[in-house]
């Protein structure tokens, strides 16, 4: 009696087991049925994994979008282009060459502090424009009215390269996360389809 008793008990006990392993796949696809079924479901979850690492961008055209501390740092950027151009037209706003050089690196500095929204950009523009103007009001040398447009392209090429070296970065992440993804829900599928829970 004993014997089959024991031998009863780990017939069930299979059956157990596989009725767990049952539960719990479909436990797993239960979850996963809206993300297979449902696109915008997937890229909401996507987009909800990804926020996490990427910080929400407002959009450069739209003021109504921007953020506090950008509106500041734009206002305080041109109030500042605004009083350089004033104090090295003051002191000297000939020959006419030298006004259309002012009024021009005053709306690249403006077009900077608008729409870049980078802190070291803006601070080594301003920087520039105030040192190029103070050498050439000292030594009226047209050479540094070419070193200053010079030095500011070279800025916004390095703030350039630095923002495509972000953007790439960003994209990496991105695929990383999709990747994974893919593979999470392929795992699944496989195990359900090896229990017996989704059809061939």
């Amino acid at each position: 009696q004993r014997s089959l008793d024991s031998e009863l008990h780990q017939r069930r006990r299979p059956s157990h087991t596989s009725h767990h392993r049952r539960h719990s796949h479909t436990s797993h696809l239960s979850r996963l049925t809206p993300l297979l079924n449902n696109p915008h479901h997937h890229n909401s979850l996507h987009t909800k994994n990804t926020t996490t690492t990427a910080k929400p961008k407002s959009r450069p055209l739209n003021c109504l979008t921007w953020s506090s501390s950008r509106i500041r740092l734009a206002i305080l950027g041109c109030l500042t282009s605004s009083l350089v151009l004033s104090i090295r037209l003051y002191f000297a706003y000939k020959p006419t060459a030298y006004l259309i050089h002012s009024i021009v690196v005053f709306a690249d500095m403006a077009l900077i502090h608008l729409f870049t929204n980078c802190k070291w950009l803006s601070v080594s523009g301003e920087i520039t424009t105030m040192l190029f103007a103070v050498l050439y009001t000292i030594t009226k040398q047209t050479v540094f009215e070419l070193m200053e447009t010079t030095m500011i392209a070279v800025l916004c090429s390095f703030h350039m390269m630095g923002s495509r070296k972000r953007h790439r970065e960003g994209e990496g992440r991105l695929l990383e996360d999709l990747t994974g993804l893919q593979v999470e829900v392929g795992e699944y599928l496989v195990l359900a389809q090896r229990d017996g829970l989704l059809s061939q």
